[in-house]
């Protein structure tokens, strides 16, 4: 098989030995492949061109990663890719000039400037007085090189260890180190604790996989989280339809007066509707990168798996560990964000139609985003205890929401999910907070949750417990507000 073939064997396998920015082939040299802790892969060329100020963000998921002194070297080279690239230096690939318009083949590379060269290049090359001292060898000659570093490579490097084959690794936290029989001595003189390799790689291949199935579960939740996404943009289609149907019939009983009010209010409802629809594919948009991230964690991982060595997967298993334990530590929001309500009122219709034809007809939705949605209350009362909860919404920018005539509702539901409804209306502070108070008539643990016009926007994670209620010392105050604890959610 030629080396383009086996090239083009390896990407279709979605393990590529090429570089995701550049397309270049990865070589030992300056187009080394180098892993970042995402778990994408990128050559040093290009690392050296995206890193800027301490920081370099992934090509493709757009993480950033932080890189002191600007010195790329830190990100580990992945050795089951330059193993695989090696391999096919057997055969050498037909190599275009690095400086030629016409992209001729190159016969020769400078091992200083690490270009390739066709002859006519070539002669030029020589005849500078700068590049009079740097080496030039062949492409075949190079090829030859290359074939030196042909996997696997198993065997110790150690002077004086007769290049003894690796079998155990030292599993202290600060070595981590791959050693042949004669390298144990040594690591157990320091107190180190050695263990077989094929036990470690048991062990480590366990934890990953535990975590790999992990993973997979938020997929599920990643795609279930998109499905209801695009359940709220049909909801927010169809509402708007369904506003701009009653906004229609309101206006055409006024038609004379109320043409430039009506454009207006339609204008309104389709920037509202489009407003939201991009919020929403937006949070779709994230879930897709994230769901990328993990497959591509995922198939990084099997890949290593069936073209690595045990030595290679050793290490590369601590970034991958680092890499699926914030994937799965990371919080899931597998609720769409916004209310997708979008309402026509005609409610500030009244007859002398001219004296209100300026404001008639308000558009009802929210620009409340559940993320941002703080909610303070006790983590426990007694029953018949009246206690206050305090809600501030926010919009997807982490404005604060200071509508007075929002329809919002607190109700706390228990494991039957029945409702508890507030004492009162949520009443708007001066500075955009509302407060409502409740008093519960059953012992349990209930839920706390915000509705918006009608719809169901917000679940508090925390529980508030309903006690049975404790006769009070003597001067206790009925209230007993001040000695609860106030959870704040954000």
């Amino acid at each position: 098989m030629s080396a383009e073939s086996t090239i083009k064997e390896i990407n279709s396998r979605v393990f590529s030995i090429t570089c995701r920015r550049c397309n270049h082939v990865y070589n030992d040299e300056d187009h080394q492949p180098r892993l970042l802790p995402c778990l994408h892969d990128v050559c040093l060329d290009c690392l050296c061109e995206l890193v800027f100020d301490e920081t370099l963000t992934c090509p493709e998921c757009k993480t950033s990663h932080r890189t002191p002194d600007n010195d790329v070297t830190i990100f580990q080279t992945d050795p089951v890719k330059l193993g695989l690239i090696l391999e096919t230096s057997e055969t050498p690939l037909k190599v275009s000039c690095d400086f030629c318009d016409e992209e001729p083949t190159a016969t020769y590379r400078c091992m200083d400037c690490l270009d390739n060269l066709c002859s006519d290049c070539l002669k030029i090359h020589k005849k500078y007085k700068k590049y009079k001292d740097h080496s030039l060898i062949s492409l075949d000659e190079y090829s030859t090189l290359q074939q030196s570093h042909s996997r696997p490579n198993v065997e110790c490097k150690v002077p004086g260890h007769s290049n003894e084959p690796i079998k155990f690794y030292c599993t202290d936290k600060d070595c981590g180190q791959c050693l042949c029989p004669s390298c144990v001595i040594s690591h157990i003189e320091l107190g180190h604790p050695v263990l077989k390799i094929d036990t470690v790689f048991d062990i480590r291949l366990k934890t990953i996989k535990g975590l790999d199935l992990d993973l997979q579960n938020q997929i599920e939740r990643v795609e279930e989280a998109m499905m209801l996404i695009e359940e709220e943009c049909n909801i927010v289609d169809k509402m708007a339809t369904e506003a701009q149907r009653e906004a229609e019939e309101a206006f055409n009983y006024l038609i004379n007066l109320l043409k430039k009010r009506k454009s207006f209010v339609e204008h309104l409802i389709t920037s509202e509707q489009e407003n939201k629809r991009q919020i929403l594919r937006d949070q779709e948009k994230e879930f897709q990168n994230r769901r990328n991230m993990i497959e591509d964690g995922k198939t990084y991982l099997k890949n290593v798996l069936e073209n690595g060595t045990k030595s290679e997967f050793l290490s590369l298993e601590p970034i991958i560990r680092k890499q699926f334990l914030r994937l799965t530590k990371d919080d899931v929001h597998c609720l769409p964000c916004i209310n997708p309500t979008i309402r026509f009122s005609s409610q500030n219709m009244i007859d002398d139609i001219e004296e209100v034809v300026d404001n008639f007809g308000s558009i009802v939705f929210s620009h409340a985003y559940s993320p941002f949605t703080r909610i303070e209350f006790p983590s426990f009362c007694h029953v018949e205890e009246l206690f206050e909860v305090r809600l501030q919404l926010f919009n997807n920018h982490g404005d604060i929401i200071k509508e007075e005539e929002m329809d919002v509702q607190v109700c706390l539901v228990d494991p039957t999910e029945r409702l508890t409804r507030s004492l009162c209306p949520c009443q708007q502070e001066e500075g955009g907070a509302l407060t409502t108070c409740f008093r519960v008539q059953g012992v349990g643990v209930y839920s706390v949750e915000v509705f918006i016009l009608g719809r169901p926007f917000y679940i508090h994670p925390k529980q508030i417990e309903v006690l049975e209620r404790i006769q009070e010392p003597p001067g206790t105050s009925d209230l007993g507000l001040s000695n609860l604890s106030l959870l704040d959610f954000c």
